[in-house]
């Protein structure tokens, strides 16, 4: 039978779990979340050599980190690469410790499916925000189908929060591109650019007051994705401020210019609507009289030549 898993010398003491379910995945989190590989490795050996032998242990460390380089640059690498990667080094972990060590399989088990379902996938969501949030919003849900995102209720929340961020994004620059182009004056294009500033921060607000905390209970996902898109977002604004100064604007007094030619025009454009329009009704005026004496004159030679028909019947038969 083999022995049970247990916890380095001097650990704090707990209820016997299996070292896979509970210690392997806090011990493998904190090593992932060190600073270095040697410190996250420093963290680690105690617990493998507690269930391990030294030959096991000393492979497990290896693989360890490498899998703990990888989740440094798995980013860069396509999802495909990063998962294959990782099938890999953990069937070539599995290999050196079925020979050395039989209780060396649930720690392995544990570390692929840590880096699986704990740190690839969340390339995802780096996948997103080192493209400045330019992925069209109805592709990510095969952005999370590429990295392994199970269908489950935290996708829904996280799918809603990624699709309306980046409607959101798509909007901010939009706006900001038609603003620049489009506005009369440099006050109105940094009205424009303001209210759309404060609208991308609302839409945020509201997107993630309603889903991260059901996406992430410890809320770092939020956190991580306001700070990301309000990144983005100072990067447009200063764009924005950039092309305002690039543009030529016109002076007040050639504004003003304008705006009168533009009323002046618009009133000659009415005079001369107006006035077709009179001439119109006259010509169909002209045209209805015309036809109604004709229709006239044709009856009263119709008459006439009734009448003239009737006075030739009665001197017929006068005679």
């Amino acid at each position: 039978m083999a022995r049970a898993l247990s916890k380095p010398a001097g650990a704090t003491s707990r209820a016997r779990v299996s070292f896979g379910e509970t210690y392997l995945e806090e011990t493998i989190d904190a090593v992932f979340k060190a600073d270095s590989r040697a410190a996250g490795l420093a963290m680690l050996r105690p617990y493998i050599d507690a269930n391990m032998s030294k030959p096991s242990a000393d492979a497990f460390q290896e693989s360890c980190g490498k899998l703990f380089v990888l989740s440094r640059v798995h980013t860069s690498m396509a999802p495909e690469v990063s998962f294959a990667k990782v099938q890999e080094i953990t069937d070539a972990l599995s290999r050196e410790c079925s020979m050395a060590s039989h209780t060396a399989a649930p720690l392995v088990a544990g570390l692929k499916r840590f880096v699986e379902q704990r740190i690839l996938p969340n390339g995802a969501l780096d996948h997103i925000t080192e493209q400045g949030f330019r992925l069209p919003a109805d592709e990510v849900g095969a952005l999370l189908d590429r990295y392994r995102w199970p269908h489950d209720a935290k996708r829904t929340q996280v799918l809603h929060i990624l699709r309306k961020t980046l409607e959101a994004v798509a909007e901010l620059r939009t706006t900001s591109d038609a603003a620049v182009r489009g506005s009369e004056s440099i006050e109105e294009a940094r009205l424009i650019l303001n209210h759309s500033h404060e609208r991308l921060v609302r839409t945020m607000e509201s997107v993630l007051d309603e889903h991260a905390t059901r996406a992430d209970p410890t809320l770092v996902l939020g956190q991580n994705l306001f700070v990301a898109v309000s990144r983005v977002a100072q990067a447009q604004e200063q764009e924005n401020v950039h092309r305002l100064q690039s543009r030529s604007w016109p002076s007040f007094d050639s504004r003003v210019q304008t705006l009168f030619a533009d009323a002046e025009a618009r009133e000659k454009s009415a005079v001369k609507a107006e006035a077709k329009a009179k001439v119109k009704v006259a010509e169909e005026v002209a045209m209805a009289t015309a036809a109604a004496a004709a229709a006239a004159a044709a009856a009263t030679a119709k008459e006439a030549a009734k009448e003239e028909a009737e006075e030739a019947k009665r001197k017929r038969c006068k005679a």
